[in-house]
């Protein structure tokens, strides 16, 4: 915080631009790509999957150690609900997927082709849950491919509405708690949600502040 309030302030005294020369000293080598993944139980037969992604390997809390542990916690969650016999197993399978993101989530998806195929929805989590007036950010929805409209995209915003969540039409909605800035591409946009966007829906819930 205390760098970018200097950045700030120098942005201001220069009248909104500022010029930054980097050195910055590099290598390449040999490394891994480490893949974490599990499924929650589900109920029959069906090897159907709901894959919730999001990338672990970056050293943000919010991007993305935000969207790692709420999937984390909503598996906890629905373990110890099925466990107390208060909700009942879902009919698919819910999948999720721990990676390098994008390079790590195509990996997998061109990796376990077999599982590609049973993939029915995908819903990535990234940088979530901070405040959207520190922040100066609404919680964004990018929905699915305008090539690809799918039911996902209405029944996702009809239930962040239902929790009071404001659609808004620019970014000067981040005054507002809770806000929603609403996206929508030709699917090319950087995330993991790309690598199964052959395969099935896929959105994504991240901040809007890219």
């Amino acid at each position: 915080p205390r760098l970018g309030r200097y950045l700030r302030d120098l942005i201001r005294k220069n009248n909104g631009s500022i010029d930054i020369w980097l050195c910055i000293e590099t290598e390449e080598f040999d490394g891994k790509c480490p893949i974490i993944t599990g499924v929650l139980p589900n109920k029959g037969d069906s090897k159907e999957e709901v894959v919730l992604v999001g990338h672990p390997f970056e050293q943000g809390a919010i991007d993305n150690a935000s969207g790692c542990g709420l999937r984390l916690e909503l598996a906890r969650s629905l373990i110890h609900l099925f466990r107390q016999g208060k909700l009942p197993l879902p009919k698919r399978r819910i999948r999720l997927l721990f990676a390098f993101e994008v390079g790590g989530t195509e990996f997998y998806a061109w990796h376990y082709q077999d599982r590609g195929k049973k993939v029915v929805t995908v819903i990535e989590l990234d940088s979530i849950g901070e405040n959207h007036i520190k922040c100066r950010a609404p919680l964004g929805i990018r929905l699915t491919p305008l090539y690809s409209p799918s039911f996902l995209d209405g029944f996702a915003i009809t239930l962040l509405q239902e929790f009071g969540f404001t659609k808004q039409k620019d970014f000067s909605g981040w005054q507002k708690l809770p806000s929603l800035k609403i996206l929508q591409d030709i699917g090319t946009s950087d995330a993991d949600r790309i690598a199964f966007l052959n395969r099935a829906p896929a959105i994504r819930f991240a901040n809007a502040n890219y």
